[in-house]
């Protein structure tokens, strides 16, 4: 880190931090300066990859962010021939533009309800291959509230991130929850089988990526269409704190992974559980062994 960088993070720490807009104000300033010709910085994680990544965005906490589960998504990705990472939760979505900046085949779908999340994504990723990025916006749900198919929903979200005054703003993004819906934003409800069931183009190998704080279990029921058809990979964050939330804990996720035929590992814990999940195809029958085999793990 260079003279610049330490003192931009001192500031950060010491005051800018408690005050989101002048700190937002400041670091898009302190960019311009620092790269005036807007080429972005390649920042370095932890799990061997380097990102390249708009200067405003580039920061070190990148670096060990949720680094197990990383770590076993860039592996998958790595070894997956023409992969299709789903990325259910995105926020910002750094899973995202890993994807996408470490192989040339892979696909993106990037699902959020926070259309200012969404609209980050656009500025985060724009060193990345955005024509295999799609963007949708709405809940991930076990039910759908209004059906509409595949390209439908792009051309919704489209609209959505088009509307004026709407801009990208990473200090502005909200983690927004099925059980607190938000007032006067009508946000669409969605399951992943009626979103993927009919989605264009052949994938060899699918992984979803689901962070939805507590509505796991909603999630995965939404998607057993999915999981019955192509046996995709899970990368799952598991949220026992939240769970509560809609009337579940890790018991009743563990049991429909079960239900399922799926085998899962957990990789590690830090502000949630990660875990691992893959269906059992040595004999894709009901696993009857209690709490569920360890999963083979790309980590």
């Amino acid at each position: 880190m260079n003279v610049l960088d330490s003192a931009r993070d001192a500031l950060d720490t010491m005051i800018l931090g408690r005050h989101p807009r002048l700190r937002a104000a400041v670091k898009r300033a302190y960019c311009r300066i620092r790269d005036p010709l807007g080429k972005g910085r390649h920042v370095p994680l932890a799990v061997g990859i380097s990102l390249h990544m708009p200067t405003y965005f580039s920061t070190t906490a990148w670096h060990d962010y949720e680094t197990v589960a990383m770590n076993a998504c860039l592996n998958w990705v790595r070894s997956s021939p023409n992969p299709l990472l789903v990325d259910v939760g995105c926020s910002v979505a750094i899973y995202s533009l890993m994807a996408l900046q470490a192989s040339d085949s892979a696909r993106v779908i990037a699902v959020d309800p926070d259309r200012i999340s969404l609209k980050t994504t656009t500025e985060f990723c724009r060193f990345a291959d955005t024509r295999r990025l799609s963007l949708v916006q709405g809940f991930a749900a076990d039910h759908v509230d209004c059906p509409l198919g595949f390209s439908e929903r792009l051309d919704a979200t489209r609209k959505t991130l088009g509307v004026a005054g709407l801009r990208s703003d990473p200090t502005a993004i909200r983690y927004l929850s099925l059980e607190s819906p938000v007032e006067g934003e009508a946000i669409p409800h969605f399951t992943l089988d009626s979103l993927l069931l009919a989605l264009p183009g052949a994938h060899a190998s699918t992984l979803l990526k689901i962070d939805v704080e507590g509505a796991e279990l909603l999630v995965l029921r939404g998607a057993i269409q999915i999981l019955q058809r192509d046996r995709p990979s899970i990368l799952l964050s598991v949220h026992p704190q939240f769970l509560p939330r809609f009337g579940q804990s890790t018991v009743d996720v563990a049991e429909f992974l079960r239900s399922q035929n799926y085998l899962w590992t957990v990789l590690g814990t830090d502000h949630e559980e990660h875990w691992w999940c893959e269906a059992d195809r040595r004999t894709d029958k009901r696993d009857v062994c209690g709490m569920g085999a360890p999963a083979p793990s790309p980590v």
